[in-house]
């Protein structure tokens, strides 16, 4: 308006109000004026802004002073259609001069005189040394720019996080205070979270038209299309003068603030109240409720509205579930700011039973049975145990003596079972507050048939079902170093629960091993007997390996409490006698892990005939000739052990590997891998 100015003041939008009148600027005198707020209005107006109000600020002129007596109804458009005196009457000094202060908008936030937003509440991804972010306000003395090099790939941006919540309608920007430092073109992106970022628009376009020139006369206010539900502006210059700088305002309305929720869980549902935020703008008409299950996040969300605060409940919840809870207030502007809670409904019994329950004969007194938890929306808790049982008759029955195992647990090895007909076995899972149904299986039969029937049993299979390309890999390991009469033992092993075994003879003891063969008490077997002498150095990292070997067993097993036991071991991890203590194969071997008393013999062993090598490609059948030895688990045979020449051959059917352990380059490399 060429009319009507505001002057003398450094601040933007605030100053002594002036008008021109014969060619000349003058002062408008306050007599009255403060009783009158709609003068400031229409002066504000009138230079283009929404409202104005009062300041302390004097800012005194020179020359005439024109207006004295001024009253506005508030409905004017020029500060010359309110009451007045006759232009140049009054008794004024320049002391008495009118300044007022604009305002962009009916609610602005950046400027607001609440000084609703910190220094703090600035941010920007760079910006020159002498312009930090927080001197962006747009009634700022100073601005925020970017500095005069930067990386143009990089999308640089003027971040100002509000209060709270708002609905934003418009935004405010001024260029800098020094010539030339404007920015003339930029986007505005929110987010409500700082994290997922939105594109706003002005006129149908998200590129925004800024400032022409700089100092603190263009103000360009801009309208987005649609309100926008905003915690976090960014400003993104895109074109500019001589250096990019800015000076802003948001304009908006305050949306209702989180409420405070308490929950009272229960099995399958959720009593919910929570306190009256505060309103915002506008009063609170109605709240609205999400929940969803978290691990399943936002898309099984549910939504309810409530008009009362207090006992709201919240039905069909699983158990033992939890759960992400939003509450947020609405009021004629929108929805206001939601705080995620979360709750978790309380335990119940099991609704589901244990699934997949499997059985693996380990020997014909021995059965495991693995089952894997119930599914996890029927665990309704933390499964602390299973209930198995053994009903007396197939199909079930009553269960004298349930077992109980740890919840961590999902097997169990049942031992001593006569398993010649089928087995029932019933698990059950347990939480804190009850037992759930019954997962029920049955197992296999299983007869018992010796080893050479299970070999010849198994060529037939093999020969039958497997491929020539299977037989030739049978072949070659062989050839590498395979004992076939273990490789054979340990098929056995691990096919127990699908090969038909029947027991032929009672003389055997009861863990069903080969019958014992006697051996002259004179007869020493050695490596240098079995596989001759060798003039090849031994290296010195291979006894280490076996030092390394028994120094584990020590201090894993903590088995040898005397070290001039013979050689033993536990279950497929073994130890040697110390250097010079001799072992002796005709007697009785030792295994700490099979009972309570560790020096017990376990099992008398004689050798029939003189000892063949072990590791021969072609042994005779074992009732002829033998040409290894060989026992069953948790029962081991040694040779004896010589410093010079390393440990001899013991042999163990059940390990999963089958060999033993890697000989030393003194038995002439007859194996490279056990």
């Amino acid at each position: 308006n060429k009319n009507i100015r505001l002057a003398g003041s450094i601040i933007p939008l605030e100053g002594r109000v002036e008008v021109y009148h014969k060619g000349e600027w003058g002062t408008v005198c306050s007599n009255g004026w403060s009783s009158h707020d709609n003068n400031k209005d229409v002066v504000c107006r009138e230079l283009g802004f929404v409202q104005g109000r009062a300041v302390n600020h004097e800012y005194p002129g020179t020359g005439t002073v024109w207006l004295d007596g001024v009253v506005c109804s508030g409905n004017e458009g020029s500060i010359f259609g309110c009451t007045h005196k006759t232009m140049g009457d009054n008794s004024c000094s320049h002391d008495q001069d009118v300044t007022v202060q604009c305002e962009v908008c009916k609610r602005p936030i950046v400027s607001s005189a609440k000084n609703l937003v910190h220094d703090w509440s600035f941010s920007a991804s760079t910006y020159r040394d002498k312009n930090p972010p927080h001197l962006a306000r747009l009634k700022s003395t100073a601005d925020w720019c970017l500095p005069e090099v930067i990386d143009m790939d990089f999308e640089h941006y003027l971040e100002v996080e509000l209060p709270r919540l708002y609905l934003v309608s418009a935004v405010a920007t001024l260029g800098g205070v020094t010539y030339a430092e404007h920015v003339t073109s930029y986007r505005v992106t929110y987010s409500i979270d700082g994290r997922e970022w939105k594109n706003s628009s002005v006129d149908g376009r998200q590129v925004i038209k800024g400032n022409t020139a700089s100092g603190n006369e263009d103000v360009q206010t801009r309208l987005f299309d649609d309100a926008i539900r905003a915690k976090f502006i960014r400003f993104l210059p895109l074109e500019w003068g001589s250096v990019a700088c800015m000076r802003v305002d948001v304009c908006g309305h305050q949306l209702p603030h989180y409420p405070t929720v308490i929950v009272k869980e229960r099995v399958s549902s959720a009593i919910l109240s929570w306190s009256t935020p505060d309103p915002g703008d506008e009063a609170i008409k109605k709240y609205y409720v999400r929940y969803w299950k978290t691990k399943e996040g936002k898309t099984s969300q549910k939504m309810f509205e409530s008009v009362a605060t207090a006992g709201v409940l919240v039905h069909n919840l699983n158990p033992y579930t939890e759960y992400q809870l939003e509450i947020s207030g609405v009021s004629d502007l929108g929805e206001g700011l939601a705080r995620v809670s979360q709750f978790k409904t309380l335990e119940t019994v099991p609704s589901g039973s244990p699934t997949r329950i499997t059985f693996k004969f380990l020997d014909d007194t021995a059965v495991n049975i693995t089952w894997a938890p119930p599914d996890e929306d029927k665990r309704n808790g933390d499964i602390i145990a299973y209930v198995i049982c053994f009903p007396a008759k197939t199909g079930g029955g009553n269960c004298k003596d349930p077992i109980s195992v740890p919840g961590s647990q999902t097997w169990y090895v049942l031992r001593g079972g006569d398993f010649s007909s089928q087995r029932v076995v019933e698990i059950r899972a347990q939480t804190k507050e009850g037992i759930g149904p019954v997962g029920q299986a049955t197992t296999g039969v299983l007869e018992y048939t010796p080893p050479e029937d299970v070999a010849l049993s198994l060529i037939i299979a093999i020969a039958c079902g497997v491929s020539l390309l299977a037989l030739i890999v049978l072949v070659v390991l062989a050839f590498k170093g395979v004992i076939l009469k273990n490789f054979v033992s340990k098929l056995r092993k691990l096919t127990s629960s699908q090969i038909t075994i029947s027991l032929k003879s009672d003389s055997y003891n009861k863990k069903n091993e080969a019958p014992p063969y006697a051996l002259p008490d004179e007869e020493t077997h050695t490596a240098q007997n079995i596989y001759g002498t060798s003039n090849q150095e031994v290296p010195e990292f291979l006894y280490d390996s076996l030092d390394n070997v028994r120094n584990q067993t020590f201090a894993e097993e903590n088995i040898y409490a005397n070290s001039n036991n013979p050689s033993y071991s536990t279950r497929d991890q073994f130890g040697y006698p110390a250097c010079e203590q001799h072992a002796r194969p005709h007697e009785a071997t030792f295994n700490p892990e099979y009972g309570n008393n560790a020096q017990d013999p376990l099992y008398q062993i004689d050798i029939s005939q003189t000892l063949e090598d072990p590791y021969s490609m072609n042994p005779s059948p074992r009732v002829d000739n033998s040409h290894d030895i060989y026992t069953v688990r948790d029962q081991f045979v040694e040779d004896s052990w010589d410093c010079t020449q390393g440990p001899d051959v013991v042999i163990n059917p059940e390990l999963d590997n089958i060999y033993i352990y890697e000989h030393l380059a003194a038995v002439q490399g007859h194996m490279n891998k056990v």
